[in-house]
């Protein structure tokens, strides 16, 4: 397969190394662009101003900071060694520059080294949640902090979810000298409405791939600043899945690569591509693209052939072409090992 550079739009798979795109600069399918490590300072403040003697040991984690979520989870010890204990503890609710469930995790360093953590994988109801920004939060040796992980209302109704059943979260740890101090499993926390919701589905897009073990579907999707193609993929089989686009046309522009990414056994992802892209509008004559035809096949195995590929599927570009975007990511494209 040809190598072929592309540009992508800012960041996003420098920390999500499960699924990254071989192609056009696949993107958070929940861009946010703003970081909330302060989105809780006033909470906390007053918080503390109220508390009394008998309350005010920070060893402890304390409930209460902000409304409840409507799903409970228990409590779920998502790493514990070293002297590092990491410990999912409940879903909130936060109304403030937009609608987040959130779940709460307490970091007690008890340990003689500082960390910094990073949330580096989080799935809700089996769908890959992707955030721009991941929230990084220091724990000094002998302190205690919280990290919150934002999961945006909006996002959740794009993907049909109404009710949370279970949570995948994974964190990376680094010292001082920015190494690895430890990368804990993904660890699945489970709430009260487990087994009572419906399977996600990307909301309004157009079924393209519906085999025994892939559901994948494309929507073209307009924000204010760029137009993307919106890929949905399920894997429903037992083996992390690699999955790739054979056909693969904006316009009358036939790409010389395609897009390709893995996931996990039983799980799903969303990912966006920026119809803007140079290598979209070189390979149609430097003109924006009317439509796009489009293919998936996957493998489960590390071999040169494919186990299934879909039939060619079209859907219509309707948006108006937007700048290019200023500031790209990493080159992709590269060939498959």
């Amino acid at each position: 397969m040809k190598k072929l550079k592309l540009f992508v739009i800012p960041v996003l798979c420098t920390f999500m190394f499960s699924s990254c795109s071989d192609l056009l600069g696949a993107t958070s399918t929940f861009p946010s662009g703003e970081s909330y490590k302060s989105v809780f300072e006033d909470e906390e403040e007053e918080e503390e101003e109220e508390e009394t003697e008998e309350t005010s040991d920070d060893s402890d984690y304390k409930y209460g900071k902000l409304p409840e979520a409507p799903w409970k989870i228990k409590d779920t010890v998502i790493y514990d060694e070293d002297d590092i204990t990491i410990t999912a503890k409940e879903l909130v609710t936060y109304n403030g520059k937009g609608s987040y469930y959130t779940l709460v995790c307490w970091i007690e360093n008890k340990s003689n080294h500082n960390i910094t953590l990073t949330m580096t994988q989080l799935f809700v109801n089996d769908i890959e949640y992707r955030t721009e920004l991941p929230e990084t939060v220091s724990i000094p040796a002998g302190t205690n902090n919280t990290y919150y992980s934002f999961i945006k209302l909006n996002d959740l109704e794009n993907l049909t979810i109404d009710d949370i059943g279970s949570l995948d979260i994974k964190f990376q740890a680094l010292n001082d000298n920015g190494a690895t101090q430890f990368e804990t499993d993904l660890i699945n926390i489970k709430t009260n409405f487990f087994g009572e919701t419906e399977t996600p589905f990307l909301k309004g897009s157009t079924i393209i791939a519906d085999g025994e073990y892939l559901l994948a579907s494309v929507k073209i999707v307009e924000t204010e600043e760029a137009n993307f193609l919106q890929v949905f993929a399920m894997n429903n089989a037992d083996k992390s899945m690699r999955i790739i686009t054979p056909t693969l046309v904006f316009g009358n522009g036939n790409l010389d690569t395609c897009i390709r990414f893995d996931i996990l056994p039983h799980k799903g992802i969303t990912l966006l591509y920026d119809l803007n892209n140079p290598v979209i509008l070189d390979a149609n004559n430097n003109v924006f693209p009317d439509g796009v035809d489009i293919s998936f096949a996957y493998r489960l195995n590390k071999t040169s052939d494919y186990d299934w590929e879909s039939p060619v599927g079209h859907i219509d570009i309707t948006v108006d072409q937007k700048p290019i975007l200023d500031v790209y990511g990493d080159d992709l494209g590269e060939e498959e090992e």
